[in-house]
């Protein structure tokens, strides 16, 4: 048990706050703090998501007020990963942090082995931040959402962070905290200018991450994330209403949207429509596959929210209103009521109208009627586009005028509200007696036209349903895009009218043989043998102690683990300047022993 602990500043990191103390205690060597405070000798001094924190709590004085899940949430980075991750890799990650493994599995359980964004070589300080904190609490400390991969400005004062002199893993000494009252220097302020695009959503995403980080609540699952993506992209015109995503639309539009230079310097290019991370935050194949924040923040600008209304707001993008909806059968009793509780919306593939909605409006009484949308006002509501059937109740009133020889074709359909062509057609499928009245003429050409009446979609639905189930039995060996070539107007038409049923009828989706290598392996070598290159030179560079410049070292700042051990054959360059750079032990013991002896 340790004899006093500095409490947490509001949003300061437990690093922060065991950096302070290390100064206090005058510790004569680093690791002896760190086997005090998290009871491990071979720990390590982590800035964003600690582990051992149990242990920590444990040898603190007592009657303490702090718990495990108090540090986590207030003084450590996992609010801003917990509303992007799964609820069981949550809780995980949350018993990592806690429990006493020597292995800290964090960064696997929010992906940032395997992101190309990745943490800062510097702890970052606000000069304005520091010196309020100096004048306020008499010391300067690492607030927290500075420290945010991809966070470059200031959330409350609206200047650019700087780089301090401490780094944010000590590759000499692992386990020595750095504390900000000595690592921070003089910087004059670099405030943001409005007027350039690219430093105002750099603010957005600084004030959305101060948010998360301070959030109390939770997702269900990564499934409300895609739904609410999808309905903002309904909003946008970029997904169609039977749940897929206009993909090449979303990523041409986003690439469009920032400017340029910027998707880059946050490492979040747009470059395949088909694989990057846009289609992964909002496929349904991809939810499973863990996504930097800084994404999801750049998704959530461009469709216009902030993380609040995203993560709050349970508006419901609805192209046709709420229900009940109005019947709008003439012929019934119940014309203009609102009886229709169902809407079923598809795309319309009209020219004119294309992307646009189509609501279909099935009433009890038999009459079905299709709008175009969205409604705009009540009176769209009343509005008809087309018949898909006029039903039972309708018809019924077509043969009780049509009894009636005192009323004229003209009469008829205005009692109706149809056209002439219309009550005419109807007749002649009802089989109803033909030109017995000299005010009800029905043309010779009209008669032979409509002989052989045009069946209605619910008789089309039937009939079409079962070709297609002959389909399958004739062909039970045929893949889905063979039956696409067998029976193509089906596939499209019941795919168009009856999506759900169809995919319940169509065999198991093969796996595709991907052949062939999409990457640009060319321009990828380039540039890693430039990073290479770079953190080379940075750890042969690092003041102090020789650091040993290992493959291990450079994979932990280059980052691409699995582009570097598994694809180094295609990344010539790339292995050559690893194999000029990488020193084995017996060199680095020479380097040492040249440093010790200068020393």
């Amino acid at each position: 048990m340790i004899g006093f602990f500095p409490d947490p500043y509001p949003d300061e990191l437990l690093y922060s706050a065991c950096a302070r103390y290390n100064d206090r205690a005058r510790y004569p060597n680093a690791t002896l703090a760190v086997s005090r405070l998290f009871g491990s000798r071979g720990a390590a001094a982590v800035v964003d998501l600690p582990s051992r924190i149990n242990h920590f709590l444990s040898t603190l004085p007592p009657n303490h007020n702090y718990t495990a899940g108090r540090l986590i949430d207030k003084h450590t980075l996992l609010p801003f990963y917990d509303p992007f991750l799964p609820a069981e890799r949550t809780h995980l990650l949350r018993e990592d942090m806690k429990g006493g493994k020597s292995f800290n599995r964090a960064k696997g359980r929010i992906g940032a082995t395997t992101s190309s964004i990745k943490t800062p070589i510097w702890l970052r300080f606000c000069p304005v931040c520091a010196e309020e904190d100096k004048a306020q609490f008499g010391e300067r400390y690492w607030h927290r959402i500075h420290q945010i991969p991809g966070i470059e400005l200031c959330s409350v004062h609206a200047v650019f962070l700087e780089d301090s002199c401490a780094p944010w893993r000590n590759l000499r000494n692992p386990s020595r905290f750095s504390s900000a009252e000595k690592a921070i220097h003089e910087a004059q302020p670099r405030p943001f200018n409005p007027s350039d695009f690219s430093h105002v959503i750099l603010l957005k995403m600084a004030l959305d991450a101060a948010w998360l980080l301070n959030w109390q609540g939770h997702t269900s699952d990564l499934n409300f994330l895609r739904e609410r993506y999808y309905n903002l992209l309904l909003r946008r015109g970029l997904a169609y209403y039977n749940g897929n995503i206009k993909m090449s639309d979303l990523s041409e539009a986003l690439a469009n949207f920032y400017p340029p230079g910027l998707l880059k310097r946050l490492r979040c290019e747009i470059d395949n429509y088909y694989k990057g991370w846009v289609f992964s935050l909002v496929h349904t194949t991809t939810l499973a596959v863990v996504q930097h924040p800084i994404r999801h923040l750049l998704l959530i600008t461009f469709l216009g929210c902030t993380a609040d209304e995203f993560f709050t707001s349970s508006d419901i993008f609805k192209p046709f209103g709420d229900n009940p909806w109005p019947c709008l059968n003439r012929a019934s009793d119940h014309f203009g009521q609102p009886l229709i509780n169902e809407c079923r919306v598809t795309d319309c593939w009209v020219k004119k109208k294309r992307g646009r909605p189509v609501g279909t409006f099935s009433c009890k009484c038999g009459f079905i009627y299709n709008r175009v949308g969205p409604d705009n006002s009540e009176e769209d509501r009343y509005r008809i586009n087309s018949v898909e059937s006029y039903g039972p109740v309708w018809e019924k009133a077509l043969r009780e005028i049509w009894a009636n020889p005192s009323i004229s074709l003209r009469e008829a359909a205005r009692r109706l509200r149809v056209s002439e062509l219309t009550v005419a057609r109807y007749a002649i499928r009802l089989e109803l007696p033909m030109n017995v009245s000299g005010s009800r003429q029905v043309g010779s050409k009209t008669l032979e036209r409509y002989q052989n009446f045009r069946i209605s979609k619910g008789e089309a639905l039937e009939l079409y349903k079962q070709e297609w189930l002959e389909v399958l039995k004739d062909n039970p060996s045929a893949s889905r895009r063979q039956l696409m070539t067998i029976a193509s107007f089906l596939y499209l038409w019941l795919g168009k009218n009856a999506p759900e049923w169809l995919e319940a009828n169509l065999p198991p989706t093969r796996k595709a043989d991907h052949r062939g290598d999409l990457k640009d392996w060319k321009s990828i070598d380039i540039e890693l043998e430039a990073a290479v290159e770079a953190t080379c030179k940075r750890i042969r560079e690092v003041d102090g102690r020789p650091v040993r410049v290992s493959l291990t070292a450079i994979i932990r700042e280059v980052g691409h683990s699995a582009w570097i051990e598994r694809c180094l054959h295609k990344l010539p360059r790339t292995s050559t300047a690893l194999s000029n750079h990488v020193e084995s032990h017996e060199d680095f013991l020479i380097r040492r022993v040249k440093w010790a002896e200068n020393w």
